[in-house]
């Protein structure tokens, strides 16, 4: 009724759109986000980012990766569409894609969480020298934000979590990040012990990847 009486109100169609997608209504949900997108005024994400999360919701990677190009074509460098595209294009597993995505992003921000998104991308894509780079650059940028002078770095998290959990006599079984090498965790952790027992799952998941995406 509200789109009836405002049919050029894009917010009305986004939410009927919104709520077609969460009662599985895809067909009839994307008309209405189509509708939203072509009414949107300026360069405001507010109705495509709904639309990709619907197309990923239902396994449709390229279609949302379309979407967000198509949007940043148009409109110019965003840092939300960015940071979503990068994530679509892990989902499918082109990890140097969505690398090449978030050097874009770390050009329009000093948030160090996009600084270390492109760390774990450019390490999944084979390339360590340069994901180190990058990481470093994060925890820098992390130390300089106010108040979190002494923000503590990623590996020194995982050194306390392991020993916090060694000292209470739990077993800690230590898992690397998908591809990259075991050796790498245990240069962090140390070596074997009674309570810490690591898992090599490099092999196995470069299989799984030859039979699907990253996130299957």
């Amino acid at each position: 009724k509200v789109i009836e009486k405002y049919p050029w109100h894009g917010m009305a169609h986004l939410e009927a759109a919104q709520v077609l997608a969460e009662l599985s209504r895809y067909e009839e949900a994307e008309e209405y986000f189509d509708k939203a997108i072509a009414l949107q005024i300026g360069s405001h994400s507010w109705s495509v980012i709904p639309k990709s999360l619907m197309f990923v919701k239902n396994r449709r990677h390229k279609e949302a990766q379309a979407l967000l190009r198509s949007y940043l074509e148009k409109h110019g460098e965003d840092l939300t569409i960015l940071e979503f595209l990068a994530d679509v294009q892990s989902r499918l597993g082109h990890f140097g894609e969505a690398a090449d995505t978030l050097k874009r992003a770390v050009r329009l921000t000093k948030n160090p969480r996009f600084h270390l998104a492109l760390a774990d991308a450019l390490s999944l894509s084979g390339k360590a020298e340069e994901s180190d780079y990058w990481k470093r650059e994060a925890e820098e940028l992390a130390r300089k934000l106010p108040g979190k002078s002494d923000v503590p770095s990623r590996i020194s998290i995982y050194q306390n979590l392991s020993r916090i959990l060694q000292e209470s006599g739990i077993l800690h079984i230590a898992v690397q990040y998908p591809m990259q090498p075991l050796s790498e965790l245990r240069q962090w952790l140390g070596p074997e012990s009674s309570f810490l027992r690591y898992v090599d799952n490099e092999s196995s998941f470069r299989t799984s990847m030859e039979a699907g995406t990253y996130h299957d």
